[in-house]
């Protein structure tokens, strides 16, 4: 069973990078703003991992009958969703404590966070504190993991009823495969960022780096994974492939394009080179 265009997903994933900025290598930052946007990288990781495994979870359960047919498992925010407020909880630790994490960095346009890019710019029109950093954040992981999970289970995935093939294909090789895959890609890039900002690396691109070469590792567990599926068990789904090749393609390229999205939109590259002494948002200068 099929349904719709399975590349459009994935399209999507790539039309949500942030256009307001690329992110890349770029000079050391101050102590505060290295600090703060350490801390969101942190939070936004375990949000979009959390969004996920939830999301997977649901998918699992709607297509075991536990969870209404009705129910759409890549709408969080949905009063439905069976993980709106396990979501909630993981949201509200970025919300309630960047304000104290940013306390000692440069106002929010100074440290690269100007605008909420799309598809959020509507929910956030304008950044004045730290406080719309954080609700930028939660509405673009949230739109960037459910875009991953729809390309890869598609708008309408079939009741199996049982834990048959296609079911562990769909949510144990595929659904937990991306998960894990995504989780590895955005933990390294965040480790590499965060010694690019400290000066502890040269200059890195650490949105496609891989200084260890442990999303290489990660990339051949999910194309493990994806090829014990078969042929039939992937025309029996409405994912975004009909061959275990195709569906590892897929999969990756959808992983790649949340995690690399939100990348740009956690570490986006100051307005102006940072000398280590940017006024906060509570500073101001005065003269000797």
């Amino acid at each position: 069973m099929r349904s719709g265009n399975p590349h459009f997903f994935v399209a999507l994933l790539a039309a949500i990078i942030p256009v307001t900025g690329a992110a890349g290598a770029f000079a050391q930052v101050s102590s505060g703003n290295a600090t703060c946007r350490d801390y969101i990288g942190k939070q936004v990781a375990k949000l979009a991992d959390t969004v996920i495994r939830e999301e997977v979870k649901c998918q699992q359960n709607r297509a075991l009958g536990s969870v209404h047919a009705s129910v759409d498992c890549s709408v969080p925010d949905n009063p439905a969703f069976p993980g709106l407020v396990t979501i909630a909880k993981i949201a509200g630790r970025l919300s309630d404590k960047i304000a104290t994490k940013c306390s000692a960095a440069s106002a929010p346009a100074g440290n690269g966070y100007a605008a909420c890019p799309s598809p959020c710019d509507g929910a956030v029109p304008s950044i004045a504190s730290y406080s719309d950093v954080a609700a930028c954040l939660i509405c673009e992981t949230k739109a960037a993991t459910s875009t991953a999970i729809m390309a890869v289970y598609g708008a309408n995935p079939p009741i199996q009823g049982t834990r048959d093939a296609a079911w562990k294909c769909q949510n144990i090789r595929i659904g937990k495969g991306l998960r894990t895959y995504g989780k590895k890609r955005m933990t390294e890039q965040r480790k590499c960022q965060s010694q690019e900002d400290k000066a502890k690396i040269d200059p890195t691109d650490c949105q496609s780096a891989d200084l260890k070469g442990a999303i290489q590792k990660a990339i051949a567990q999910l194309q493990t994974s994806i090829t014990k599926c078969s042929n039939d068990d992937l025309a029996a789904l409405t994912s975004c492939a009909t061959t275990p090749a195709a569906e590892v393609v897929c999969a990756e390229s959808s992983a790649d394009s949340m995690a690399d999205t939100l990348f740009s939109n956690v570490y986006p590259e100051p307005s102006t080179p940072d000398d280590g002494c940017a006024l906060n948002d509570n500073t101001t200068a005065s003269s000797p």
